[in-house]
């Protein structure tokens, strides 16, 4: 399994690829720049792949930006662009999209690759996870987006620490996601943003948080479209089959984002870098120790401390006793309630919490060694589970599409940059049926 990162003007972002084949990849879109509505083409954007499958690493540059048609970039609905490179060469190696999630995935692995050495084109160790948020009641209340379109994301709940300290001040999300079919891993989806509750919107601050990752099987028809072939994808079944909308669109949320959530995406290392750093001059006594914001105590005891040297002056400098018993009661029983709303809580969640059996870490180790090219478990694993026994590499599919493809709509549903001129077709496709798969 071949993956890679989105460098753009030679720095790395945190922005991971869905590699498809040996010339296209798909990115998040509001990963790129724009102006005035359309790529920035002054931008240099470059894709670096790692040693996955042939072997060796390389780096092209970009020939061609294709942003969804209805990608908002507002909610960040339909968060993709499909990016082209390596347009001369004879390779024809290819990743393989799972799809029919319900059905047939087995399990999720989030992956966080890293450049150690840009120049070098030196990889750190892949981290990986595969801990997932299955409280969909915590996904949906902190993302509307979600709570609409939840067959087009995973959601889970786990941050890690920057593989490289010198690229992010905090904790960043995985880029990557990876389907387990059988005894085979599978590309499923990158990256798309972070819900934060109460926080500043980046990931620094100490609230909650849950990210979204987008499922790529919605949008291979979409991406076939601008890349001129179908993506390899599996299982081949009668049973499921991806989208063959080429105009597919999530649907729009009804309802508002609760403004206590605060919504963010994008490349996080431009965010956390020496931007982050300057952002937060004004705040570093709250930074702690970790490299987190904590949390500012409120001066709460001074605006009580007339009162009570008030209170103390009518009793003769001496503290009431029926007051000090008052007090301590209402201590314990704030301890209880609290440990009696804590007990209910997780009562709740559990209740509300698909019961699975976790994937070993041997398991994920032995599938990642082959797969990935080794792996750092962190923090810890538990997921959708696994059919067990030994996980191998999923096999190189060679096929003949199904004649429901044999001839794709016109290319009409892309948002295309030739870098190389510069020039930018109209994007503003109006939406056409957007009917879900039975997926």
């Amino acid at each position: 399994m071949k993956g890679g990162i989105l460098v753009k003007d030679g720095k790395q972002t945190s922005c991971e690829l869905a590699v498809l084949d040996s010339k296209s990849s798909i990115v998040s879109a509001d990963c790129l720049n724009y102006s005035g509505g359309s790529i920035d083409s002054s931008v240099n954007y470059e894709v670096y792949l790692d040693d996955g499958i042939d072997g060796k690493a390389a780096k092209y540059s970009v020939d061609k930006v294709s942003v969804n048609p209805n990608y908002n970039a507002t909610s960040l609905a339909n968060n993709l662009a499909v990016l082209q490179y390596n347009s001369d060469s004879t390779d024809t190696w290819n990743n393989t999209v799972g799809i029919g999630r319900d059905t047939y995935w087995d399990g999720l692995i989030f992956v966080r690759r890293t450049l150690s050495d840009i120049g070098q084109m030196e990889w750190e160790t892949p981290v990986i996870n595969s801990t997932l948020e299955d409280n969909q009641d915590i996904c949906k209340s902190m993302s509307v987006l979600f709570e609409a379109n939840n067959i087009d994301f995973e959601c889970s709940d786990q941050l890690i620490d920057a593989p490289i300290t010198s690229l992010a001040l905090c904790q960043v999300p995985f880029g990557s996601v990876y389907a387990i079919i059988g005894d085979g891993i599978y590309l499923a989806g990158i990256y798309s943003y972070t819900a934060t509750y109460q926080g500043s919107g980046n990931l620094c601050s100490t609230g909650f948080k849950s990210s979204y990752y987008l499922l790529l099987s919605d949008y291979l028809t979409y991406t076939s479209n601008v890349i001129g072939s179908y993506p390899a994808f599996y299982p081949l079944s009668n049973a499921t089959f991806p989208n063959t909308n080429a105009y597919y669109a999530m649907d729009e949320p009804t309802d508002t984002q609760d403004s206590n959530y605060r919504v963010t995406g994008g490349d996080y290392y431009s965010l956390q870098g020496d931007n982050l750093n300057q952002a937060l001059s004004a705040h570093s006594e709250g930074i702690s120790s970790d490299g987190l914001l904590s949390e500012t105590e409120t001066d709460s005891g001074s605006s009580n401390s007339s009162d009570q040297s008030h209170d103390s002056g009518n009793n003769g400098g001496q503290p009431n006793k029926t007051a000090i018993i008052a007090g301590v009661c209402a201590s314990v029983g704030g301890i209880l309630l609290a440990c009696l709303m804590f007990f209910l809580y997780r009562l709740w969640k559990r209740r509300n919490t698909n019961k699975v059996d976790p994937l070993t870490q041997a398991q994920i180790r032995d599938m990642l060694e082959t797969d990935i090219g080794g792996t750092v478990v962190q923090p810890a694993n538990t997921g959708r589970g696994s059919r067990g026994g030994d996980i191998a590499v999923a096999p190189m599919l060679d096929y003949d599409l199904p004649p429901i493809y044999d001839d794709p709509q016109p290319n009409t549903a892309t948002a295309a940059l030739d870098v190389s001129n510069g020039t930018n077709s109209d994007y503003s496709k109006v939406y056409v049926d957007n009917k879900r798969h039975a997926d």
